[in-house]
């Protein structure tokens, strides 16, 4: 924040030491997963490209954020579900630190934002990325600095779709007889709030109840932006993300204000801590899911083997195999159209055999890391009998099995999956404790198990950290469409035992009504038109009834 003269006070050195320092140690929410890359224009400055990223067509929105460790921003932005990569700008010092570059280089927001979209061409797979599509900004603390100068620029003002200040707008007080927020500091800010209250940009305020006694607070701040858009707030008692708690709001259009309570500096960096209480409000396409849901596809077979690549006989840990191989083929897939034929021959006499199966070559490096708690699944198809699977993670010092599951010999595609915070579902294995305990890990390999020659195909290894193998819950059939489909697969299995192909959405391991709400919440979530959801739950109905009477 900045006094008359630009001289930062003690409490936001205090603060912003905090944020950079302190804020890493107290996240609570889960890491985001993804590839971090400096940019050209300086040290400082970072581009986050998710793992979970879509790349559908030429654009891709990105969010700059000013102030405040980039994992954090990173952790939040992901768990709001933001389907954006992430920018941040983190300089030590105050806001004269954010203010100084940014307003003697009316360029610098423009090179920051092509430098980054130079380094993600340079990215596989992101080459024909030409432009940002939305651009959304956020700050914390110190970081309005920049904010105020980049939207004097029209062209920038003009550029940026969404705006979130995370307790973090200050002013100098008018005179030392009137207290008000400077006017000539909070222009370019009340500018963007009246675009946001008539609809034509996104703006999210929040603030604490930190007293600053010298110069204009985050909460008087609010007050003047308020006043500005004809904004009344109200008083509520509602509970945010982790220890936010609001005492008041307003609304004005698509300008909003949340005040939090709190007068420390704890306080103060809760604002950072759990920015995706706003985050996913800003005009940003999302990734699918509700807010924290995290669904990494680790690999799929669609262009070719990705990590497992390596050949089935490379890890010396193999028992009773003459001879195997794994390759990649179209046709049969159980999703798209490209999956792995896995051939394995037993040793003449051998009575069983084990497959180690690596990926990456069972190099944490050479694979997708993943948090510690969720899922992680794939699908198999065999015609063997006597077929058992498990899998290896690396957790990151330690590695620990999974506990074994049968293989259906139906020749059809079946889910395998095993939850990470369970406990009861890991076995010791390799100086490990049969508890994945983070907070990431990596897959060490699939491990395969027979007692004669087998063809076993793979397809589809994903990480979700909620139960949904594809990150669309209630898609029993996985087509990407929660349909009549997949209401008709639930009521066929109402009442019995199953899996998430049965329609046990929520893991519980039996399909009932808690797996039909899930389903009606979600019907009809698709990338493709959907039948009118009235019509097609009240058919549902029917079908439910239907699948009851046959169980009985």
């Amino acid at each position: 924040m900045n006094s008359t003269h630009d001289k930062p006070c003690l409490r936001e050195a205090i603060a912003a030491c905090l944020a950079l320092a302190s804020c890493a140690a107290a996240q609570t929410l889960p890491p985001a997963i993804g590839t971090t890359l400096t940019l050209p224009t300086a040290a400082e400055q970072t581009l986050f490209i998710p793992a979970s990223l879509s790349v559908n067509d030429d654009d891709i929105d990105v969010l700059v954020h000013f102030h405040g460790a980039p994992a954090t921003v990173n952790s939040n932005a992901a768990y709001a579900g933001v389907d954006a990569v992430v920018i941040n700008v983190t300089y030590s010092g105050f806001s004269s630190a954010y203010s100084g570059p940014f307003g003697s280089d009316t360029t610098l927001f423009g090179d920051l934002l092509d430098g980054a979209l130079d380094r993600l061409n340079d990215q596989p797979g992101f080459a024909a990325v030409t432009d940002w599509d939305r651009v959304g900004v956020s700050s914390f603390s110190a970081g309005y600095g920049a904010v105020r100068e980049i939207l004097k620029q029209p062209n920038y003002f003009s550029r940026i779709d969404g705006l979130l200040l995370a307790d973090s707008l200050y002013a100098s007080f008018t005179s030392s007889t009137d207290p008000t927020p400077r006017a000539s500091q909070m222009a370019p800010f009340k500018a963007y709030a009246q675009a946001a209250a008539t609809g034509s940009k996104t703006m999210i305020v929040s603030h604490s109840q930190v007293q600053t006694y010298t110069y204009a607070n985050t909460a008087e701040t609010a007050d003047a932006l308020m006043d500005h858009v004809g904004a009344t707030p109200v008083s509520t008692q509602q509970q945010g993300l982790g220890t936010l708690d609001f005492y008041r709001k307003a609304q004005q259009g698509q300008f909003e204000v949340w005040g939090a309570t709190g007068s420390d500096g704890d306080a103060h960096l809760e604002h950072l801590r759990y920015m995706a209480e706003w985050l996913d409000d800003l005009p940003f396409d999302d990734t699918g899911g509700e807010p924290g849901d995290i669904t990494l596809t680790l690999a799929d077979f669609e262009i070719d083997e990705g990590t497992f690549s390596y050949t089935p006989l490379y890890s010396g840990s193999n028992v009773g195999i003459e001879n195997a191989t794994a390759d990649r083929t179209t046709g049969n897939a159980h999703t798209g159209v490209g999956s792995q034929r896995i051939e394995i021959e037993k040793a003449p006499r051998a009575s069983s055999w084990m497959l180690r199966h690596t990926s990456g070559g069972a190099f944490p490096e050479n694979n997708t890391p993943f948090p510690a708690e969720g899922w992680i699944s794939f699908w198999l198809r065999t015609s063997t009998p006597g077929v058992e699977v498990q899998i290896g993670l690396d957790d990151p010092d330690s590695a620990d099995l999974s506990t074994r599951r049968s293989v259906v010999a139906d020749g059809q595609w079946h889910l395998y999956q095993w939850q990470l915070d369970d406990p009861e579902q890991w076995d010791a294995w390799a100086t490990g404790d049969g508890a994945i305990t983070g907070p990431i890990t990596t897959i060490d390999g699939i491990f395969l198990h027979g007692i004669s020659d087998a063809t076993i195909e793979l397809d589809n290894v994903i990480y979700s950290s909620q139960y949904t193998p594809h990150g669309l819950l209630g898609d029993a059939d996985l087509n990407r469409t929660v349909d009549l489909l997949d209401l008709s697969i639930l009521a066929s299995h109402f009442g019995q035992s199953g899996d998430w192909a049965q329609g046990s959405f929520n893991g519980d391991g039996v399909v009932d009504l808690l797996d039909l709400s899930i389903l009606a919440a979600h019907f009809g979530d698709s990338s493709r038109p959907a039948p009118e959801p009235l019509t097609a739950l009240l058919l549902g109905v029917g079908l439910l009834h239907h699948g009851r009477l046959r169980t009985r």
